[in-house]
C-alpha cells in the first residue's frame, strides 16, 4: 500500500531503502510513498499525513472547454 504525505522539511532520503539511490524531497511536495517509508518520515517529523483535500489537489483538473466558434464570419 501507499500513502500520500506532505513534506514539511526538505531532505534527502532513500524511499526504496536500497542504500544506493537517494531522492530529494522538497518542502511542500505531496509524494506517494510506501506505508513503511511514509510512517518512518512522519515519525521523524519530516512529513505529515496529507489531508484528503491534498490528494484531490495533487491531481490536476482538466481545462474548461473552449467557447463555441461562430462560423458566420462576424458580420450580417
Amino acid at each position: 500500500m501507499t500513502k500520500r504525505v506532505e513534506i514539511l522539511v526538505s531532505f534527502r532520503g532513500d524511499p526504496n531503502e536500497t542504500g544506493h539511490a537517494e531522492t530529494y524531497f522538497r518542502e511542500g511536495e505531496f509524494p506517494r510513498l510506501s506505508d513503511a517509508y511514509a510512517d518512518l518520515i512522519i515519525g521523524k517529523r519530516l512529513a505529515a499525513a496529507a489531508p484528503a483535500t491534498a490528494e484531490a489537489a495533487a491531481v490536476p483538473s482538466p481545462p474548461p472547454p473552449a467557447p463555441p466558434v461562430s462560423n458566420d464570419g462576424g458580420s450580417k
